[in-house]
């Protein structure tokens, strides 16, 4: 079991229970107790944490405008680029070479 906090799309501590209780593992703090800190928290199976993680990065598709894709289109990195030890840098001078 989890202790899950949707609205920060994350896990605040793993539970466990004490005299009875669901608690969270590191400070002992029931349920009723976080809520005061995420109104939206709640207690999941642990098998379910990866799929909740996963339904709050999900968008919904929208089209976007013409103007956006080209702005995105001319905003990617060049051809080959490449990051090493010393830097980052393109391997464009490579075509202009014809190397």
């Amino acid at each position: 079991m989890a202790f899950f906090v949707p609205s920060h799309n994350a896990v605040y501590d793993r539970a466990t229970q004490l005299d009875g209780q669901w608690v969270t593992q590191r400070e002992a703090i029931t349920l009723e107790s976080l809520r005061r800190l995420y109104p939206d928290a709640e207690l999941i199976p642990a098998t379910q944490v990866q799929e909740k993680q996963n339904e709050g990065y999900r968008r919904p598709w929208k089209e976007i405008t013409e103007a956006r894709y080209i702005d995105q289109l001319e905003t990617l990195p060049p051809v080959d680029w490449c990051r090493g030890y010393g830097g980052s840098r393109s391997n464009r001078w490579r075509l202009r070479a014809g190397m």
